[in-house]
């Protein structure tokens, strides 16, 4: 680790040999861990491209003095999540063009505002709390996928699953009018 510290820090000094050293190093690595959660092998090499390229551009900003193996799995579970995010909605706006007019507007209304309401519970999780619940609840992840990607334990994951589920009803309790029951 000291060895990447030190391209990075030579990198940063000048040295674009370094960034290759650095690029070779965590390349592979980081497309496994976007891949693990984009499930999508094409995806996982555009995320991480774009990622080195950020890399390259911020060279003179970064203040990477630690664990960059940490930086960089970090980074790159960001830019995976982000990219699942927007295609979610990319394919929740396709979905919803694809579905005919419902003739009852009321019922259009009731399901957008539930909806709305479902979402502004899920952020008011914990980021941690919702990461991890999105990573098993959208992305259908098991728990030992979970816990090896964030670098955490498998118990951990089920203690913020449990703790997210409550959180969730309550909200879900308080904001909607009888529609649901979350389990």
């Amino acid at each position: 680790m000291d060895d990447i510290i030190q391209h990075i820090k030579k990198w940063q000094s000048g040295d674009d040999a370094c960034y290759d050293i650095i690029f070779k190093h965590y390349y592979n690595v980081s497309c496994r861990t976007a891949f693990q959660l984009t499930r999508d092998r094409q995806a996982a090499e555009d995320i991480v491209q774009e990622f080195f390229i950020s890399f390259w551009k911020k060279r003179e900003r970064l203040a990477i003095t630690t664990n960059p193996d940490a930086y960089f799995k970090r980074a790159i579970i960001n830019r995976s999540i982000n990219y699942i995010k927007s295609r979610k909605a990319q394919q929740g706006t396709d979905t919803i063009k694809d579905i005919p007019s419902l003739s009852n507007t009321a019922t259009n209304l009731h399901r957008t505002d539930d909806q709305k309401v479902i979402k502004h519970c899920i952020e008011k999780l914990t980021p941690r709390r919702r990461q991890i619940f999105t990573l098993y609840r959208l992305e259908d992840l098991k728990y030992k996928e979970i816990a090896e990607l964030l670098s955490i334990s498998v118990k951990t994951v089920e203690v913020q699953l449990r703790l997210a589920r409550e959180s969730l009803r309550a909200c879900l309790k308080l904001n909607l009018k009888g529609s649901y029951v979350f389990k």
